[in-house]
C-alpha cells in the first residue's frame, strides 16, 4: 500500500539577497499545493520567456513559509542565443513586445472556454475513481492558467513601463499621471463591466428584489444572468491559495455588483477623467513628440486593459474549480475519518493529490495535521524581506555592473526596476523591522486615486475574513489580486500596506471611482477595526477620526 506524501513544509530559509516580497501580487501565506503549482508555472513560463529574447537571467518566483518572493535567476544560456547581444537594439524601436498584446482575445477566449468546460464537470456526481482523474485534469488546467496569465504580462508591463519612462523624459510627468491617464479602459474592473452590465440589463426588475439568495435563484432562469453568474461564482474572491473564498458565498456581493452595473455613471466618469488626462499630458509633450506619444499611450492603454482581466479569467477562475474538486474529495477523507477538515488536502503534493481517494492510498491524518500546524505556527507567520542594499535596484540586480551588460539587457532591467516601483513600492531599507507602535499624525502611503471619503474601517488580513465586508466599509487590507474584483463593489475606499500607483488594488479604485492610499506598510496594524476614517486618496492620508 502506497502512502501520499506531502507538499513540501514551510521552510525556515531566508530568502536570497536581493530578492523582493511580493505581498503586492500575493496578499497572504499559500498553502503547499498551490506553491508547488505556482512555482512550476511561474518559472517554467518565466524562463521560456527570457529565451525567447535573449536575456542571461529570468525573474523567478519562490515560496517561503508560505510567502512569495520574486528575484533574479541565473539562466544557462545556449551559445546559439546570441547572449552577448540579447535584447537587440530592433527589440526597442520596433516594440515586439507590443504585438504580442494582440493576441489577449485568442488567449481570454481560449481560457474562458477550457474553464467552462472544467466546470461543467460536477466532482458531486463521480465515483472515487473518477474524481481521481479529475483532480488530475484541475491540477493541470491550473498550471495552464497560470502561465495563460502571464503569457502577456512582460508585454503589458513593458507597455506601461516604456510609456510612463518616455513622458516623465518629455516633460517630467510623474508615474501618477502617466497611470491616471490610463484609467477607464480596465473594462473587467469597471463599475459597468460588460458582461455584469448585460446581466443586469437582463434581469431587470428581479434585482429589485430584498433577499439576494431569492434574487441569484431567479437569475437562473434568465439565460444571460445566468452566464454571467456560471462565469462568476466559482472564482477565488481574493488572493491565489485553495483557502481563500469563493465568489459565491457572497451572493450580497454579486446582486450589489449587478445593481450597480445599471447606474453606469461611475465607470462612465472614469472614461472620461482618464481620457482628459491623457489629452492634457498630450499638451505637456513637444509637438514633435506627438506622434511618438500617440503609439505609446495607444499601446500603455491597451496593456492597462487586460492586466486585470488576465487574472480574473485564468489564475481566480482554475483556483476556485481546483478548489471545488479538492473540497469533495477532502469531504469524502473525512466522512471516513481519514481527515479532519477538507482544507488539510491543502498540504498534499499536486502529484500525489489525484491518489489520495484510492484504496491503494492511505493518508496519514497526523502527518497531514502535523504539515498543517508547522504552516500555521506563529513562529513563522511573519514574512522575511531582505534588506536592500544602498544604491540597490528595486530588483535586486545592480550586483551587475551596467556596462559590462549588453545595452539591450541594462535598459531592460532599468524599465524592470520602474515597472516594479509602480506595482510594489520602492525596496525596503533594512527589511520590514518591527511594528513602529502609536499612530503620530496621520497614516501615509502613496495616493493612488484621488478623492474623500469618510467610513467605517475594516481591517482584512486575510481572505478567510471577506465576509465581514459590509456596504460603505473602508478597506485595510495588506494588497489585492485582481479576483477582489468581486468584492469591490461594496466598498467606498481602498487602503493597502503593499503596493504603487501601479499595484491591482489602485488600478481597480480607478475604475471603481474611489479612493485609495496603497504602500501604507502598516495599516492594517495601525487603524483600529470599526473606528472611523477619513481616507484622501489625492493626498495619500488617511486619518482616525474616532
Amino acid at each position: 500500500m502506497s502512502t501520499t506524501t506531502l507538499a513540501a513544509t514551510p521552510s525556515e530559509d531566508s530568502p536570497p539577497p536581493g530578492w523582493r516580497l511580493a505581498r503586492s501580487q500575493f496578499p497572504e501565506r499559500v498553502t503547499p499545493l498551490i506553491a508547488a503549482i505556482q512555482t512550476d508555472a511561474f518559472n517554467t513560463h518565466a524562463e521560456r520567456g527570457a529565451a525567447a529574447i535573449g536575456l542571461p537571467f529570468y525573474f523567478g518566483l519562490r515560496f517561503v513559509g508560505g510567502w512569495a518572493y520574486l528575484g533574479p535567476v541565473p539562466r544557462l544560456v545556449d551559445v546559439a542565443e546570441r547572449p552577448a547581444t540579447g535584447l537587440p537594439e530592433e527589440f526597442w524601436t520596433e516594440r515586439r513586445w507590443t504585438k504580442q498584446l494582440s493576441a489577449w482575445p485568442k488567449l481570454r477566449a481560449k481560457a474562458v472556454a477550457a474553464n467552462r468546460a472544467m466546470q461543467s464537470l460536477d466532482p458531486g456526481l463521480l465515483n472515487d475513481e473518477d474524481l481521481g482523474r479529475l483532480l488530475r485534469r484541475l491540477v493541470e488546467h491550473h498550471h495552464d492558467m497560470i502561465i495563460c496569465h502571464h503569457e502577456l504580462t512582460n508585454p503589458t508591463l513593458l507597455s506601461l513601463g516604456v510609456f510612463v519612462e518616455a513622458v516623465g523624459d518629455w516633460c517630467g510627468a510623474t508615474p501618477l499621471e502617466a497611470v491616471l491617464a490610463c484609467s477607464g479602459v480596465s473594462a473587467a474592473s469597471a463599475i459597468d463591466a460588460p458582461d455584469c452590465a448585460a446581466a443586469a440589463e437582463a434581469a431587470g426588475a428581479l434585482l429589485d428584489r430584498e433577499d439576494p439568495l431569492d434574487v441569484l435563484r431567479a437569475l437562473h432562469d434568465v439565460p444571460s444572468a445566468r452566464t454571467f453568474l456560471d462565469d462568476t461564482i466559482w472564482r477565488i474572491a481574493n488572493g491565489f491559495d485553495l483557502l481563500a473564498p469563493w465568489v459565491g458565498e457572497r451572493p450580497d456581493w454579486i446582486v450589489e455588483r449587478l445593481r450597480r452595473s445599471r447606474r453606469a455613471d461611475a465607470g462612465t466618469a472614469a472614461r472620461t477623467t482618464g481620457a482628459a488626462r491623457m489629452a492634457s499630458l498630450r499638451q505637456r509633450i513637444p509637438a514633435g513628440r506627438h506622434a511618438e506619444f500617440d503609439a505609446l499611450a495607444s499601446e500603455a492603454l491597451a496593456a492597462y486593459a487586460i492586466r486585470d482581466d488576465r487574472g480574473l479569467v485564468s489564475d481566480a477562475w482554475s483556483l476556485g474549480l481546483l478548489r471545488r474538486g479538492v473540497r469533495e474529495a477532502g469531504r469524502r477523507l473525512v466522512g471516513r475519518g481519514l481527515l479532519e477538515r477538507w482544507q488539510q488536502l491543502a498540504f498534499v503534493g499536486p502529484d500525489d493529490l489525484p491518489s489520495t481517494l484510492s484504496t491503494r492510498s492511505t493518508v496519514h491524518a497526523t502527518a497531514v495535521t502535523e504539515a498543517e500546524r508547522a504552516f500555521f505556527d506563529i513562529e513563522s507567520a511573519e514574512p522575511v524581506e531582505m534588506p536592500a542594499e544602498p544604491g540597490a535596484s528595486g530588483l535586486g540586480t545592480t550586483s551587475h555592473d551596467p556596462g559590462a551588460l549588453p545595452p539591450g539587457v541594462a535598459r531592460y532591467l532599468a524599465v524592470g526596476d520602474l515597472l516594479l516601483r509602480l506595482v510594489v513600492g520602492e525596496p525596503a531599507r533594512g527589511g520590514v523591522g518591527a511594528h513602529p507602535g502609536g499612530r503620530v499624525g496621520p497614516l501615509r502611503g502613496v495616493a493612488a486615486s484621488p478623492g474623500t471619503v469618510t467610513g467605517p474601517a475594516r481591517v482584512i488580513r486575510t481572505s478567510s475574513d471577506l465576509h465581514r465586508l459590509e456596504p460603505g466599509d473602508v478597506l485595510f487590507v495588506p494588497s489585492t489580486t485582481e479576483a477582489f474584483t468581486a468584492a469591490a463593489h461594496v466598498i467606498a475606499a481602498i487602503v493597502t500596506d503593499h503596493g504603487s500607483v501601479a499595484s491591482h488594488a489602485a488600478i481597480l479604485a480607478r475604475e471603481l471611482g474611489i479612493p485609495a492610499v496603497v504602500g501604507t506598510r502598516w495599516g492594517t496594524q495601525q487603524i483600529p477595526d470599526g473606528s472611523t476614517v477619513c481616507v484622501d486618496g489625492s493626498d495619500g492620508t488617511v486619518t482616525v477620526l474616532q
